[in-house]
């Protein structure tokens, strides 16, 4: 049987990190591969919210989003399968280990993005990478806090947060990590997106290690050519860079997509 539902990653994947845009290779792949009958979702790190803001949001009707690395599964029409956050304990203590580490933390709620603290030089490093204006600092006072974003030097393990036992600390490959919830994945997410429409199987595309357990459980587990090593060792295929028309070479010359 054909698997014909395929979820993406955002940022290294449809948007070029680099320029903040989704090439009109892209674009055009993604609209040919809905004339095929695919069902097409995003699967991000990014909230509902902040996906919806995109320009990567408005170039084809999604057939569903995966979002805060899948505390968030959003159908079609924007309802809700699930929409985890993060209790007040979890904010004070993700907060309590920042401020002595000097790290700023942005926290992600339902509206907007607000820092903990002022940003230093790793905070403007990720958010020019991630194409974010700074947000304001804000004092939490019992927000509904989705996720967080970390910043500190590239290379750092994040292993002072990973002691909170009900989160995680997912490290990019700049200046910041995504912190969320230890319970969610990107992974559980989709199963329970597919559960939902009754579907088996899917295709993925990913490129950093937020993606890492939704590619292990893929079908056909796609990585970018610009992607993390971990990330390609565990792909069954990898494409060109994503400043490369990398979706579009997998669209042309992978197996599972020859028409």
């Amino acid at each position: 049987m054909a698997i014909k539902t395929i979820f993406f990653d955002v940022d290294g994947t449809l948007v070029d990190p680099k320029t903040s845009s989704i090439a009109q290779s892209t674009i055009w792949t993604l609209q040919q591969l809905q004339k095929d009958g695919y069902r097409l979702c995003i699967a991000s790190g990014r909230s509902y919210e902040n996906i919806k803001d995109m320009e990567v949001a408005k170039v084809i009707v999604w057939d569903g989003y995966i979002c805060c690395n899948g505390q968030q599964v959003v159908l079609k029409d924007g309802t809700f399968l699930q929409n985890q956050t993060c209790s007040k304990q979890i904010v004070n203590e993700v907060l309590a280990i920042a401020n002595q580490l000097n790290h700023p933390i942005c926290m992600i709620t339902d509206k907007e993005w607000f820092l903990s603290v002022p940003a230093d030089q790793n905070t403007i490093q990720a958010m020019q990478f991630l194409h974010i204006p700074l947000p304001k600092v804000e004092i939490y006072h019992n927000q509904k806090v989705y996720a967080f974003i970390c910043f500190a030097d590239v290379g750092y393990d994040y292993a002072p947060y990973q002691q909170i036992k009900e989160i995680k600390a997912i490290p990019s490959y700049s200046s910041y990590a995504d912190v969320v919830l230890k319970s969610a994945s990107k992974a559980k997410a989709i199963q329970k997106y597919l559960q939902h429409f009754q579907l088996e199987g899917y295709i993925a595309f990913g490129d950093s290690m937020n993606d890492y357990e939704m590619l292990q459980q893929a079908d056909i587990a796609i990585a970018m050519g610009q992607g993390s090593e971990k990330i390609k060792q565990i792909a069954d295929e990898i494409t060109t860079a994503v400043d490369e028309d990398g979706i579009l070479y997998a669209y042309e010359h992978f197996e599972c997509f020859l028409r």
